[in-house]
């Protein structure tokens, strides 16, 4: 028998994976336009606040899991192979058909956030090439004698002096 505070629990954790997951995906966007403005402390502030999300978003997993395995317990499952649309399925039909929508929501959020992030990281990919780019132009143009190029080569358009004097 399935303890009604073993479904609240559950239905709690995937409402706030459900919240953090959501959290991505705005901090995703966030991440885009920092790229777009080339505003690197908010890239630094975003990139450390989607770890902290991150980091929930595993405490809340583990827990997920752990409740998962106590409801399956109960019923006699395999703790280990048991899902949470299985677990749903043995609720009754109001309970069911509300956990069914949350767990569709999570689902949904989840995809989205993977999708966001896929693009955030070719994105941020395309930026960083970009900026070594630039970077290697500038230390190649900044160098006195133009003789090697930023990767400690011989430059091949090395800088001749104008004009020699051969009279020795």
């Amino acid at each position: 028998m399935i303890a009604e505070t073993q479904i609240e629990v559950l239905e709690r954790v995937l409402r706030e994976l459900l919240a953090e997951h959501r959290t991505l995906v705005t901090l995703a966007e966030r991440h885009r336009e920092a790229l777009r403005n080339a505003d690197g402390p908010v890239v630094t502030e975003v990139s450390l606040e989607r770890d902290r999300v991150n980091e929930r978003i595993v405490a809340l997993n583990a827990e997920r899991i752990e409740i998962t395995g106590a409801v399956a317990a109960s019923l006699g499952a395999n703790s280990e192979r048991v899902t949470v649309r299985t677990l749903i399925e043995s609720l009754g039909p109001a309970r069911s058909a509300r956990l069914t929508a949350l767990a569709d929501e999570l689902r949904d959020a989840i995809e989205a956030t993977r999708r966001e992030h896929s693009i955030l990281r070719d994105a941020t990919a395309a930026f960083a090439g970009h900026l070594g780019g630039v970077l290697s132009r500038a230390v190649e143009l900044c160098a006195p004698a133009r003789t090697y190029t930023a990767a400690g080569r011989v430059a091949v358009s090395s800088t001749l002096p104008g004009a020699l004097d051969v009279r020795h």
